[in-house]
């Protein structure tokens, strides 16, 4: 990268501008074995590549693979500057297609990672995708709670 070009005097404060102009990923998958959404890799990317690509950083993830383990390295370059920021291993289990497990794995640690540097959080496609916040679940009533209520119903029934 040119010093002319260079919008920034440190890698820390390309990647606070970076930061900033991310939003959260959108889960637009879902698991069937756990019956729950995420955001698939794609959708982390969405978010994080473009900002980071404006600062002129660029992400590398390497994914490298021995006796029955898959590793995700992950790398931040910025000009000269290199900043390993991940590395990552989940062993293989006993898969019927190997490659479809090794596929597997490499890409989910890599949707980790890359959110994880990237401070990227999944939300539902709803007011949280907007900045929103839910409001705050009511605590749960103790057991003695629930029985001084259900006491109290039954002497307004009588």
């Amino acid at each position: 990268m040119a010093a002319a070009s260079k919008k920034h005097e440190s890698l820390a404060e390309a990647l606070a501008a970076a930061q900033a102009n991310m939003s959260n990923a959108i889960k637009n998958a879902k698991n069937p074995h756990f019956k729950s959404n995420y955001a698939d890799l794609a959708a982390v990317r969405d978010v994080a590549l473009p900002a980071f690509n404006a600062e002129g950083i660029a992400v590398l993830q390497a994914v490298d693979g021995g006796d029955g383990w898959i590793t995700v390295s992950t790398s931040l370059l910025w000009g000269s500057e290199r900043l390993e920021v991940g590395r990552c291993s989940l062993p293989l289990g006993e898969p019927r297609n190997l490659k479809h497990e090794t596929g597997s794995i490499s890409t989910y640690l890599r949707r980790y990672q890359l959110a994880a540097v990237a401070q990227i959080a999944q939300v539902d496609d709803d007011g949280n995708g907007q900045g929103y916040a839910l409001p705050p679940k009511a605590p749960r009533a103790t057991k003695a709670q629930r029985l001084a209520q259900a006491v109290s119903y039954t002497h307004l029934r009588a």
